[in-house]
Order: structure tokens, then C-alpha cells, then sequence
């Protein structure tokens, strides 16, 4: 019995040592993937990118300085969703006009588009509940924003306009307008906004637009 026992110890030992030499377990243990590596920085296209806790890409930066003149935000990188827009990602570096946000987007981040030189953006089918404060910042050419049907709320200083006519499109009434969501630094003398539908579905728009003298356009969506 102890010869049994001592044949079976000594292959159980020299298994041992051919897989140690031969498996290489650290091989696995030291590769990184996107989904694992929290902390990475990585590149798609003109744009940078983090993973946020969810597995979903927030975008940090924008690499080009010529945009095209109708940017589309990308509803993925590399298979992953893109949901947010980060601090910082558009600043006055960037010469962009016109951006469309994909469907995934649920949150832009303060100060996004910083000082940029965007002329219009469209939220459509975006998924943003929450316009935040200081979102457009010193956009002295931004014209046009039409938000999509989520808003909700639209916080203070949300929209910090320079000294353009401004037009604002709401397709749906927000639960809530705080009074300094829409800053133009001096007076509101040239803002509009333009609603779609009975005029009865925006009371919330109308008091604002009431409060401080702004004009008030009801569009027809069929027309659109």
C-alpha cells in the first residue's frame, strides 16, 4: 500500500511541475479588455473614450478640429454604447456647426460644450431627462436647440447665450424651467422659442416665456 502511495504522490508531483512550466497562467491573469479596465482612455474614430461602471462609453474628447458640418454622435464604439458626453468634449478648439445626438445619449455632463462654436444641436431621439447647468457655455453662435421628447427638467444656466438671436425648440412642455435656465448675459430681447403642438400642453414654456418678455412662436409639426 505505502509503494501505491508513493508511485501516486510522484506523478501528482511531476504534473504539478509540468504545468507550471507549461500553462502560464499569468499569460490570462495580465490581459485587459475595454469592459475590464476602468481606468483606460481609448480612441474611436475622431473621439476619445472611458468606460463608465455600467460597461457604456462616455466621451471625453473630440479629436478633430474641423468637423463636419452635420456631426452625428456615434451610438457606439466598437460594439459599446455611447450614453455620455463628458466635460470639456467640445471647447472653442473645435469648428463644429450642426450635432445630432444618437439614441443612447442620457446624460451630458456641465460645461460639454464649452465656449465652443456650435451653431445648432438636436436631441431628437436621445434619451437626456436633465439639460444641466452650464451644458452650452458662452456659445456666441449657438442658434437653434431642439430638444427631444425625455426633458424634463432644464436647470440654472443650463443654456448661457452670447449675443445672437437664439431659437429654442421644445417638442414637449419640461416638468420643470428653472427662471435662469436660459442666461443671455444681458437681456432676453432677441430669444425665441418655438413649441410643436396646443399651445394648452406648454404651460410650463408659456409662464417662462411670459416671465421675462420672450417670444413665443406656435409651430405646426406636420410642417417640420
Amino acid at each position: 500500500m505505502k509503494k501505491i502511495i508513493s508511485i501516486l504522490l510522484a506523478v501528482l508531483c511531476m504534473t504539478a511541475m509540468l504545468c507550471s512550466c507549461n500553462g502560464k497562467p499569468d499569460d490570462t491573469a495580465t490581459t485587459t479588455s475595454p469592459v475590464a479596465d476602468k481606468d483606460a482612455v481609448y480612441t474611436s474614430g475622431d473621439f476619445n473614450y472611458v468606460l463608465l461602471e455600467d460597461g457604456t462609453a462616455k466621451i471625453v474628447a473630440y479629436n478633430k478640429k474641423e468637423a463636419p458640418v452635420d456631426l452625428k454622435i456615434p451610438s457606439n464604439f466598437d460594439g459599446v454604447e455611447v450614453t455620455a458626453i463628458g466635460k470639456n468634449t467640445f471647447t472653442s478648439e473645435h469648428k463644429i456647426i450642426n450635432v445630432e445626438l444618437s439614441r443612447h445619449i442620457r446624460e451630458i455632463e456641465p460645461y460639454a460644450f464649452n465656449k465652443s462654436s456650435i451653431k445648432g444641436i438636436k436631441y431628437l431621439s436621445s434619451k437626456v431627462e436633465v439639460v444641466k447647468t452650464h451644458t452650452f457655455v458662452e456659445c456666441d453662435n449657438l442658434t437653434q436647440i431642439v430638444f427631444c421628447d425625455t426633458i424634463k427638467t432644464v436647470e440654472d444656466s443650463a443654456i448661457y447665450l452670447g449675443r445672437m438671436p437664439r431659437i429654442i425648440h421644445f417638442k414637449v412642455d419640461p416638468v420643470s424651467i428653472s427662471p435662469k435656465a436660459i442666461d443671455t448675459g444681458k437681456s432676453y430681447e432677441n430669444l425665441e422659442i418655438k413649441h410643436y403642438g396646443d399651445i394648452s400642453n406648454f404651460k410650463n414654456v408659456e409662464t417662462y416665456a411670459n416671465m421675462f418678455d420672450i417670444g413665443l412662436i406656435l409651430v405646426d409639426e406636420t410642417n417640420q
